[in-house]
């Protein structure tokens, strides 16, 4: 029989915590029997430790996925980042089978109920704006990039948003690729091959914007009319589960 969860945001039944840990329950047991996602990223290894803790009387037997606890469940759901890779790799995605698996909506799901009970966090507000930190950063970035690196400062940015001390932070440039761009670009001579909108993201834009360059330069080598554009703040705050902020964005700028 064909399954239909509640990936949509404007379903009844989305913010329903009964219903969500019965989809977890289903999910997670179709995933336990195949793990063909274990490679992708840390929410795999974490549910399959879970399953295989205490989900099983033995190894090889049925999964009874009701015995899952709430924080593991929410530890599967913290540790995915949205990259859609066992999407693309799973063969029971909605409209392939009947089983209709869709698990990066469903941590998206489950990150969503977490917010509508906790509140977004400081550390997902923080980050859930790369903009205003891009432009403080670049604008900073000799104070920003040493400040980044001392062990001082990362341990009360570790109590104060969460981002672990020893966590690898991208150094700021000192120009952004979008304040670079109109000089950088080339028009095309005579009638252009392509147009295109060129996305550069926040990580180009404003800690990398080198790669942009690069890429300008590859556009006029072939004729290419090039426009930069900026994604929406939207996507990010899907992502940490903020769908009211979300909501409030334009598509794109």
């Amino acid at each position: 029989m064909r399954n239909n969860p509640a990936y949509d945001p404007t379903d009844p039944r989305y913010f329903d915590e009964t219903d969500l840990r019965s989809e977890v329950e289903r999910v997670f047991s179709l995933c336990a029997d195949c793990r063909m996602c274990v490679k992708f990223c840390g929410s795999f290894p974490k549910m399959f430790d879970a399953v295989d803790s205490y989900c099983t009387d033995e190894k090889y037997t049925e999964v009874d996925a009701k015995k899952l606890k709430p924080q593991d469940v929410n530890q599967v759901v913290d540790l995915c980042f949205q990259c859609k890779l066992c999407y693309i790799k799973c063969p029971y995605t909605p409209g392939d089978h009947d089983w209709s698996i869709d698990f990066p909506r469903l941590m998206a799901r489950g990150k969503a109920q977490q917010v509508k009970q906790k509140g977004v966090s400081r550390g997902d507000k923080f980050l859930g704006n790369p903009d205003w930190v891009g432009k403080i950063g670049t604008l900073t970035s000799p104070l920003a990039n040493w400040a980044n690196e001392s062990r001082l400062h990362r341990r009360f940015m570790q109590t104060l948003l969460g981002i672990h001390k020893d966590k690898k932070l991208p150094p700021f440039a000192s120009k952004t690729l979008a304040s670079q761009f109109s000089s950088l670009r080339k028009e095309p001579q005579g009638e252009p091959t392509a147009k295109i909108a060129f996305f550069s993201t926040c990580y180009i834009n404003y800690n990398q914007p080198e790669l942009g360059t690069d890429t300008l330069e590859v556009m006029a080598h072939n004729n290419v009319r090039t426009l930069l554009r900026h994604a929406s703040l939207a996507q990010r705050r899907h992502g940490c589960g903020n769908r009211g902020g979300a909501a409030e964005c334009d598509e794109f700028t």
